[in-house]
């Protein structure tokens, strides 16, 4: 299994791409690179923040991601707010598909297990990149 120590000490900054701080999306594509998973850039691939959410919405519209029936290894798994609606969190599987990696605003980086009461009802669906 892949270290994810030092990711932990990481805080939550928008558009954070590590070391020390990492976004949501930028937590997914640090692991990715890590376990040697191709991942898009937002950078290179979004003009916009507004467009980045749109896009992850259910990745509508983007022939870059398939959505898969379970969990796999390193898949993206998207996580609505709340009240079920608007996808708002995004984490990436980690290898024994019973948890995950993500960063929070006030929390920082914590890895989760997918069964996590404050998660499990919050699950969208998990996503692979299969984009160039």
């Amino acid at each position: 299994m892949l270290n994810y120590d030092d990711l932990l000490a990481a805080r939550f900054k928008e558009g954070g791409r590590g070391p020390l701080f990492y976004d949501c999306w930028g937590i997914c594509e640090e692991v990715a690179r890590r376990a040697g998973t191709k991942m898009v850039s937002f950078e290179n691939w979004i003009s916009s923040i507004s467009e980045r959410d749109r896009i992850i919405k259910g990745f509508a519209g983007s022939d870059k991601f398939v959505r898969l029936d379970k969990a796999e290894p390193f898949c993206i798994v998207g996580l609505t707010n709340a009240g079920g609606r608007k996808v708002k969190h995004l984490g990436i599987v980690l290898e024994d598909c019973k948890s995950f990696i993500h960063i929070r605003r006030k929390v920082g980086v914590a890895i989760t297990r997918l069964s996590d009461e404050q998660y499990a009802g919050r699950i969208y669906g998990f996503f692979k990149y299969v984009g160039k």
